[in-house]
């Protein structure tokens, strides 16, 4: 497992683990994220997930769809 850490602005920590094999990951935070700090926090959380998936996409060689409910 990879871990990513991730201090947002608003004072938030994200921690992302990531199984380089299977591309399953996780994320643990800080704190509960409040739905006020929500934009703020997608605004950010949103790239830098989005580039570790890219990335761990191109070392592998496999192809990830990511589904946000």
């Amino acid at each position: 497992m990879n871990r990513h850490v991730l201090k947002l602005s608003c004072g938030l920590t994200c921690t992302l683990f990531l199984d380089e094999e299977t591309g399953d990951f996780d994320c643990m935070w800080s704190r509960r994220p409040t739905k006020a700090l929500l934009p703020a926090i997608l605004s950010e959380y949103r790239p830098w997930r989005d580039q570790i998936l890219e990335d761990w996409s191109r070392r592998s060689g496999k192809k990830m769809l990511v589904v946000e409910i």
